[in-house]
């Protein structure tokens, strides 16, 4: 109403009127024409850590654990519990034949959760597997993963002969390290000791989390 109490003509009617639809064909048409929205997954974890065992320790390994599954099946599934002296008992009996790959000769009562290797404790602790590797010329990386082919991945990268701490701690090795991997076309360059070498003075020398890596498609 105006401001006289009379009904005022609408201000551009035209305005006001339904858009005119669209006929079925046409919308098919647009979403036909417009381009498929790319999906993201997560893919997998790069660490970087202090040393990693050439691959034959870890498979040699993997094949321990693979017999004392087979041979400690009735301690580890039994009713009530899981037999920790029969299950114990039989992996030392493993060493006669096995060895003791990557982990060295060790008395089970003076294990410490601290300071061990992550690629073995993936494959004791979790019963992953190695599958893939690659050898640099400075650096060895590994990866890890369970059985699902959609599950969850890590890939583990380390320098041949120095620490993250070293290589945080020297500036001049951290520089070297970068000229050499820049050399070093064969490996890939999130392999390279340049990687390791900067995340390793970003992080004060400490090890960890790396890269959180996705999959487009």
């Amino acid at each position: 109403l105006s401001s006289r109490g009379r009904r005022s003509a609408p201000l551009h009617g035209a305005a006001f009127a339904p858009p005119p639809r669209r006929s079925r064909t046409a919308a098919a048409a647009l979403r036909a024409a417009a381009p498929e929205m790319a999906t993201v997954s997560f893919s997998h974890v790069h660490l970087y850590c202090d040393a990693l065992k050439e691959l034959q320790e870890y498979k040699a390994l993997e094949g321990k654990l693979n017999a004392f599954v087979a041979c400690a099946g009735p301690a580890l599934a039994r009713e009530g519990g899981v037999d920790v002296e029969s299950g114990q008992a039989s992996w030392l009996s493993l060493s006669d034949k096995h060895g003791h790959p990557a982990t060295g000769q060790r008395d089970p009562a003076s294990w410490s959760p601290s300071g061990q290797d992550v690629v073995e404790q993936m494959l004791v602790g979790l019963g992953w597997r190695i599958t893939g590797a690659c050898e640099g010329a400075e650096t060895r990386s590994f990866v890890v993963t369970s059985r699902d082919e959609e599950g969850v991945k890590f890939v583990v990268t380390a320098h041949k002969t120095r620490s993250v701490q070293e290589l945080a701690s020297d500036a001049e090795l951290a520089e070297a390290a970068t000229n050499r991997a820049r050399l070093a076309e064969a490996t890939p360059e999130h392999f390279d000791a340049a990687r390791l070498a900067r995340f390793s003075a970003q992080r004060r020398g400490r090890e960890g989390i790396a890269v959180l890596g996705f999959a487009t498609a």
